[in-house]
């Protein structure tokens, strides 16, 4: 009965909550295709503030957040594929932890600060559109809870133009 009535009372605390995010996107680091699996590649760097204190009370565990860039596949007429591609992520823990291998600061409770931070896994095409497209990156996170469901937040949007030329 306590973990329903823990569950209860922080469930609707969650929901519609505004998350200061500063995200501003660095030069692209990599772009070039990959002669080994013939496929485009592209990399960049990127600053993240992020005050995520309104997503926390008492019943979250830590919050998960990820970047992502989705683009579209044009082939003309009818035949056109949206991809959206994972390329970086972090656990944000509810508790501080030391962690010696990762370029993220701490700062404050429940404020993280990430400089100069590299994606972690590349963008990947197949069809090697990727010259001179414009994709969008948007900036989102999944709270996990102690005792209910996991849900997702839409954090942020930019976009970002990849070079004519392979660099």
């Amino acid at each position: 009965i306590l973990a329903g009535l823990n569950w209860l009372s922080g469930e609707f605390l969650l929901h519609n909550k505004e998350v200061p995010i500063d995200l501003k996107l660095r030069d692209v680091t990599r772009f070039g295709k990959n002669t080994r699996f013939n496929w485009e590649e592209a990399s960049f760097r990127f600053d993240l503030k992020a005050d995520m204190t309104n997503l926390y009370n008492w019943n979250v565990k830590q919050i998960f957040l990820y970047m992502t860039v989705s683009f579209e596949h044009d082939f003309g007429g009818k035949n056109s594929t949206k991809s959206v591609i994972t390329v970086w992520d972090s656990i944000l823990p509810r508790w501080e932890t030391k962690r010696s291998k990762t370029t993220w600061v701490m700062r404050n409770r429940h404020k993280y600060k990430f400089e100069n931070e590299a994606i972690e896994y590349p963008i990947r095409d197949v069809y090697h559109t990727l010259k001179g497209k414009t994709v969008t990156v948007s900036l989102k996170a999944e709270v996990m809870p102690i005792i209910g469901h996991i849900f997702s937040v839409h954090l942020h949007n930019t976009t970002l133009a990849l070079p004519n030329k392979y660099v």
